[in-house]
């Protein structure tokens, strides 16, 4: 019995939607962390959480904007500063989460295992992977509700 096998074939397709968007958001996560820890050399421990922090909120515009018109496109009926609010309020704890996840697995498992450049892209997969579960449970049910 799969995971999945209590959702609803338009359920399926809509989670498969937020994770495809969650994809594309994650490369500009990817992209824009590596951009400042490698590039603009933000390689201490304060500097690679704020590097994170920067490349998530990025990464939340983007979701937001391609979730209301592609994901949840039902959803446009709805008052777009509330719906926004609380994407946004549901991707600051995303973020809380990924950061927590993000720092404690490079600090704890990976920076010892791997260079820092591999390090530091398997704990950014790993942050995203297990957040992925958050976001789109806490969006489905209170940003975007009963469509």
């Amino acid at each position: 019995m799969s995971i999945f096998s209590h959702l609803s074939k338009k359920e399926l397709t809509r989670f498969l939607k937020f994770s495809t968007v969650g994809g594309m958001g994650a490369l500009i996560d990817v992209g824009v962390l590596n951009l400042l820890i490698f590039g603009a050399g933000w390689n201490g421990e304060w500097e690679r959480i704020g590097a994170n922090m920067c490349s998530v909120s990025l990464a939340i515009l983007f979701n937001f904007t391609l979730h209301r018109y592609w994901t949840f496109p039902e959803s446009k009926v709805r008052d777009q500063r509330i719906q926004l609010m609380k994407f946004v309020t549901v991707s600051m704890i995303g973020l809380f989460i990924n950061t927590l996840i993000f720092h404690f697995s490079y600090s704890h498992l990976y920076s010892g295992l791997f260079t820092e450049v591999v390090g530091t892209q398997v704990a950014k997969a790993t942050a995203i992977g297990l957040t992925l579960f958050w976001n789109f449970t806490a969006n489905r049910l209170w940003t975007y509700g009963k469509l």
